[in-house]
């Protein structure tokens, strides 16, 4: 492991560097909680992004829907038609 205040080498184990001093498990604590945040902001991220794929399906299948039930309409008015007499086969 490395000091991040002075970049010597100091063992793992250690408190403080033993070069300049520097208190090793505060940057350990502060790197870990800069990790977390991280995670955090991904996980975030993810479930924003599973909302708006969800809004994107449910959007998608309304208009499915819409379309589906404007053909079936043509559908009726076309055999209306038929089956009046106006067109003949």
């Amino acid at each position: 492991m490395f000091c991040k205040n002075c970049g010597k080498e100091i063992d793992s184990e250690s408190k403080f560097c033993s070069f300049c001093g520097a208190n090793i498990q505060e940057d350990i604590s502060n790197s870990n909680a800069y990790n977390f945040g991280k995670v955090l902001g991904a996980i975030g991220s993810i479930a924003m992004t599973n909302k708006v794929v969800d809004k994107m399906n449910k959007d998608a299948e309304d208009s499915m829907k819409r379309t589906l039930d404007k053909a079936r309409d043509s559908l009726d008015r076309i055999s209306s038609i038929h089956t009046s007499g106006i067109i003949d086969d």
